[in-house]
């Protein structure tokens, strides 16, 4: 467990998804550090590796709900 959300490693596909819709680094950071337990979305593996698992939680800022910071998708 990190000490501080700034410590955290993001991955090119969520700095570049974040990117995308105008959110930096600071704007995700924001975003993580305002997850609760009640933005539990589920468990599930990586799709590159069944063997790593990660929790996916969905967050949401005052412009739009973000999904891994990859947008939400109505359907």
């Amino acid at each position: 467990m990190r000490d501080n959300v700034s410590d955290l490693i993001f991955t090119k596909t969520a700095l570049h998804s974040a990117s995308e819709m105008g959110m930096t680094r600071s704007d995700m950071e924001n975003v993580i550090e305002n997850l609760t337990n009640r933005n539990f979305y589920k468990s599930m593996t990586t799709n590159y590796n069944h063997k790593i698992w990660m929790d996916v939680y969905h967050g949401q800022t005052d412009e739009f709900v973000c999904t891994s910071f990859k947008e939400k998708q109505p359907w």
